[in-house]
């Protein structure tokens, strides 16, 4: 390119070249500047000036032309400043030191397979697009305030890190598969793709943290299998995907995740799979926060933990109008659900369903209307129930069978609405309040090692007799041995009593009459033997008086003992032994039916009483 062909603006950016001092042309008359001329001044036109670094430093230009230089292998950097280019800028596999486009304005930023050792700068410029595919930058990627259309950087690599707070992007902000060697900020951005991805982040690899503070994303962010050495934080966020996924971590990898007080206007959060080494961190959160949903159960949960690890799950004031689900997990430390207000009526609103906590489930001031779900979770620690709000009529408010805890306390600041179910569950210390007791409570199978407050049996038979599902006999003896064990026998025994008259309720008129009736009336089922020795009693002080002034005549009298009212009454009574007086006498008219009495009162007596000592053995 011959010199003098050049424009008073080209001729200053040529002499500057050889030194790579700056040219500012903010101010000049003339600002344009070919594209050609650029690339002719990278490509070697110029040789350096020995002992300085030439280079490119241009500002306040305007460039005209496309700026190909694809495939080009550059010995220098390009340093633009507040230029506005016409054309697309191809650096397409190239090679070069340093790329710094700031403040500019570009249709296309072709970049693609380029290599740059050092910094690559894209601060303050607007794009139409940038495609950065299988880039390759030594140093630190900045993009702090560029607003842009859709940038493509599948397999960008970045030594350093990326700085792009306030980036807006209109489009899907690809990162499949890049690598940072640092952190990524991405704090204040803006990223827009109504009802599509928004931030594409498959199997994104980040050495640092990813810091979303204070982001705005409509649309989807998707960052499956990611692996981030450090945290992720999106502290008040605002997200929104209607109708889809928001926020997908499905897979990924994590140091931490926190995103206190963010805001979810629509849209769910899935992490299914997802490993994090420290806590995951919602406290104070809204998922959703958008238009009222229905009168109904949310599709969907709002927050999806399926199959995860973490040392620490905080939803500490969350509020959530949908499900939260936490299932099938593994928290070593607590989960916190302290505060939070969960509303999905005729749904499932806390699924921590099969999940293991090595410490404490702290649910305390939990406002909930729908079920809580516990089922087949086990908790090291503490499943904390206190001060509550459960509202589920005609459902489980909480519904944890098979629950396994070293302590439950269910103490409610209000009575329960819906039916708690603890079937199955294995408890150390249960705690409640027998003014707060629901309504109805199913304790089928449920096994525990102390009840707080300690009560008297007569209180506790209140709280057995609640269940919807009828008798069961478990729940009784579980009550009965925890009283055994305590040295509470009296107690016990009042249990089992009761147990058998709930028992014979449910069953044939017949079995009611022969066990109920007699059974209960004269030995308590084996709970009451007193009663038997009263009865016996009463029998023979009757039997004595009517025997002793009408007795009986003797079958032989040359060869009958002397007649004792008090012991034919007893021979009477007994069967089988016999004591030699009632076949010795022959009473006869009334005496002989009272006699039949009493032989039947002995065998009644003796059958009930042989049916309560076996149950009582049977029992021990």
């Amino acid at each position: 390119m011959d010199e003098r062909d050049l424009n008073e603006a080209e001729q200053a950016v040529w002499q500057a070249y050889p030194c790579g001092d700056l040219v500012d042309l903010s101010m000049e008359q003339d600002q344009t500047i070919r594209a050609t001329v650029l690339a002719a001044l990278l490509l070697g036109a110029v040789p350096p000036q020995p002992g300085h670094s030439p280079g490119i430093r241009l500002r306040g230009a305007r460039i005209t032309g496309r700026l190909d230089l694809g495939g080009a292998t550059l010995g220098t950097g390009l340093d633009c400043g507040d230029c506005e280019f016409e054309e697309d800028i191809d650096l397409a596999d190239a090679t070069l030191r340093t790329l710094r486009i700031e403040q500019c304005t570009v249709p296309v930023l072709r970049a693609a397979r380029m290599r740059v050792d050092g910094l690559l700068s894209l601060d303050g410029t607007r794009a139409h697009e940038i495609r950065l595919e299988g880039a390759q930058v030594s140093g630190p990627l900045n993009m702090i305030g560029t607003r842009a259309g859709p940038i493509q950087a599948d397999n960008l690599s970045v030594g350093g890190r990326l700085s792009a707070e306030r980036l807006t992007v209109d489009g899907t902000f690809s990162l499949h598969n890049a690598s940072f060697g640092s952190s990524l900020d991405l704090r204040s951005a803006r990223l827009r793709v109504p009802d599509g991805i928004a931030l594409s982040g498959g199997g994104l690899t980040v050495r640092g943290g990813v810091f979303c503070w204070d982001m705005t994303c409509e649309g989807e962010l998707r960052l499956v299998g990611a692996r981030l050495g450090a945290n992720l934080t999106m502290d008040r966020a605002w997200l929104t995907n209607p109708g889809g996924t928001v926020l997908d971590l499905d897979g990924a990898a994590a140091g931490h995740i926190r995103a206190r007080d963010m805001v979810v206007e629509a849209g769910r959060i899935s992490m299914r799979g997802t490993q994090v080494a420290g806590s995951i961190n919602l406290a104070r959160s809204t998922l959703p926060a958008g238009p009222q949903l229905p009168d109904g159960p949310a599709a969907e949960a709002v927050l999806a933990i399926d199959n995860a690890t973490m040392a620490h799950l905080a939803l500490r004031n969350v509020r959530a109008r949908g499900e939260i689900m936490v299932r099938s997990c593994r928290v070593t430390n607590r989960i916190v659900l302290s505060g939070a207000q969960v509303h999905n009526p005729g749904g499932t609103a806390v699924r921590l369903s099969r999940t293991e906590v090595g410490a404490d489930l702290h649910c305390d001031g939990l406002n909930a209307t729908g079920t809580v779900k516990l089922n087949r979770t086990r908790v090291g620690g503490h499943v904390e129930l206190v001060d509550v709000r459960l509202k589920a009529p005609g459902r489980y408010a909480i519904e944890a069978h098979g629950l396994q805890a070293g302590e439950v306390s269910l103490l409610p600041a209000e009575l329960v609405q819906g039916t708690v179910l603890l079937s199955h569950a294995q408890i150390g210390v249960l705690r409640d309040l027998p003014e707060r007791w629901p309504t109805q409570l199913v304790l089928s199978g449920t096994r525990y090692e102390a009840l707080e407050p300690r009560l008297p049996a007569s209180a506790r038979l209140r709280w057995l007799t609640r269940s919807p599902e009828g008798y069961e006999s478990q729940p009784y003896e579980q009550l009965a041995q925890h009283y055994t064990e305590t040295g509470q026998d009296a107690d016990a025994r009042k249990v089992l009593y009761a147990k058998e008259r709930h028992r014979q309720a449910a069953e044939t008129r017949f079995i009611r009459v022969w066990s109920r009736r007699l059974q209960d009336i004269t030995t308590g089922y084996g709970y009451r033997p007193w009663r038997a020795v009263l009865w016996l009693a009463v029998l023979l002080a009757v039997g004595g008086a009517v025997f002793g002034i009408w007795p009986p005549d003797a079958l032989k009298k040359d060869e009958a003992p002397h007649f004792n009212a008090l012991v034919y009454t007893l021979d009477l009574l007994i069967p089988i032994v016999d004591l030699g007086q009632e076949h010795a006498f022959n009473p006869d008219g009334v005496l002989q039916w009272v006699s039949y009495v009493y032989v039947a009162a002995g065998w009644i007596l003796a059958t009930t009483v042989a049916a309560g000592v076996a149950r009582v053995i049977t029992r021990r």
